[in-house]
């Protein structure tokens, strides 16, 4: 009898993915990332404390492979001085790693890839970070660009250029730090993620029982 080896399918391929995907977050969450935090520290905390992981999807990497494409795309326009995924270290647990950095230029590129900038709010809170830490640390200003991959249109543009931070970006960036250390709300935190949030003991939570009573 000839033993015939079984073909892959894609159900294979599917938990081989699922399977990277667990691991990639595994190795995220043995530091505090910096872009989650950024969005919201009191939400970060939550999904820490309560080993919350992403399932996996289509989507996840398709935004990768276009983010590696234009990196291969950037590297031969005008210099190579851009990095991709370069690593931050703002202490010894809280790390981070924006998409492109050229510390040549002072130029942080956050590149997303989506239907809409419906959620600009929570990107711009990233990249703010990551320019408030690198100018912090380098003792220079870095400007930053969002860049929006469009999957419905089908192009790339510019939905934010930003020179320097206002104190109201900077507070934001605080309060959520704090907001992640104390496991509570800080003013400010809120951002357009907040109807989806499975945080139930933040008042800004929609499903939160005590909500009303928090408002009052």
């Amino acid at each position: 009898m000839i033993h015939q080896e079984q073909k892959i399918t894609i159900s294979d391929l599917e938990t081989h993915l699922n399977l990277e995907q667990t691991k990639n977050q595994d190795e995220r969450q043995q530091k505090i990332h910096l872009s989650q935090l950024a969005i919201c520290g009191y939400k970060y905390r939550y999904e820490l404390d309560n080993n919350k992981k992403m399932m996996f999807s289509w989507k996840f990497l398709r935004g990768n492979a276009i983010e590696s494409l234009i990196w291969w795309a950037m590297r031969d326009i005008k210099d190579n001085s851009y990095i991709h995924n370069s690593r931050i270290e703002i202490s010894d647990n809280i790390s981070g790693s924006p998409d492109f950095v050229s510390h040549k230029t002072k130029h942080i590129i956050e590149l997303k890839s989506s239907k809409s900038d419906k959620y600009k709010d929570i990107y711009e809170r990233q990249l703010k970070a990551y320019m408030f830490f690198y100018s912090m640390l380098k003792n220079k200003n870095y400007t930053g660009s969002l860049w929006m991959y469009n999957t419905i249109k089908d192009t790339l543009y510019s939905i934010g250029e930003y020179e320097s931070l206002s104190d109201s970006d900077i507070k934001i960036i605080k309060n959520s730090i704090e907001s992640f250390t104390d496991n509570e709300y800080k003013d400010g935190i809120e951002n357009s993620l907040c109807d989806f949030c499975i945080n139930n003991h933040c008042k800004m939570n929609k499903n939160n029982k005590n909500k009303k009573e928090n408002d009052k």
